[in-house]
C-alpha cells in the first residue's frame, strides 16, 4: 500500500487524506530506517501540510479600493494645477544659462580691463642695443638724442635731397 500511495503521490493524484496517510506512513518509520527518498517524500508531505492556500483570500476589493484612492488624488492634483495663478511664469533653463553666460563674459572683460590697466605705466622706458634691454630712462634718452643728432649733421642729407628732386623730377 504505501509503494502505490507514494506512486500516486508522485503522479499527483493523490487526495489530502491520502496524503496524511503517506505521511503517516512514513513518519512510523525511524529515522535510521528511512531510504532517501522516504526522507524527501516526508519533506514534501510535510511543507504541504504547513502550506496556506495563497489564493483563498480575494484580495479584488482592497486592490480596486487602491486604484480608487490613487485615480481621486490625481484629480485632486490636476485641479490644484489648474487652479494655479497664471501670472507666475517659469523661466526656461536656457534663458537663465544666458544670463549666468553673460554675468560671466562681462566679469572676465572687466577683471582683463583692470589687468592691462594696472600693468600700462607711462614711465616705463626701455630700448634694446647690442642685444641687451636697457631700462634706464637717462641712457635711453641720451641714446635717442646722440642718434638723432647724428642723422641731423650727417653730410648725406643734402645728397638725399638731390636724389629725391632727380627721381620726382624724371618721373615728370
Amino acid at each position: 500500500m504505501k509503494k502505490t500511495l507514494i506512486d500516486k503521490y508522485l503522479n499527483g493524484k493523490t487526495s489530502p487524506t491520502e496524503e496524511n496517510t503517506l505521511r503517516q506512513m512514513l513518519l512510523d518509520v525511524p529515522d535510521a530506517e528511512r531510504t532517501e527518498t522516504e526522507r524527501a517524500l516526508l519533506l514534501m508531505l510535510s511543507k504541504v501540510d504547513n502550506a496556506t492556500d495563497i489564493f483563498a483570500v480575494d484580495y479584488s476589493a482592497d486592490y480596486d479600493a487602491k486604484i480608487q484612492s490613487d485615480q481621486t488624488q490625481a484629480k485632486l492634483a490636476d485641479a490644484e494645477i489648474k487652479d494655479m495663478p497664471r501670472d507666475i511664469e517659469l523661466k526656461p533653463k536656457i534663458q537663465s544659462r544666458w544670463y549666468v553666460g553673460i554675468a560671466a563674459s562681462v566679469a572676465a572683460l572687466v577683471m582683463l580691463a583692470l589687468r592691462l590697466m594696472s600693468n600700462t605705466d607711462a614711465t616705463i622706458c626701455y630700448m634694446v642695443k647690442d642685444g641687451k634691454y636697457i631700462t634706464d630712462e637717462k641712457m635711453v634718452v641720451a641714446d635717442v638724442e646722440q642718434s638723432l643728432t647724428e642723422v641731423l649733421t650727417s653730410q648725406d642729407i643734402p645728397n638725399i635731397e638731390n636724389e629725391f628732386k632727380e627721381v620726382f623730377n624724371s618721373k615728370k
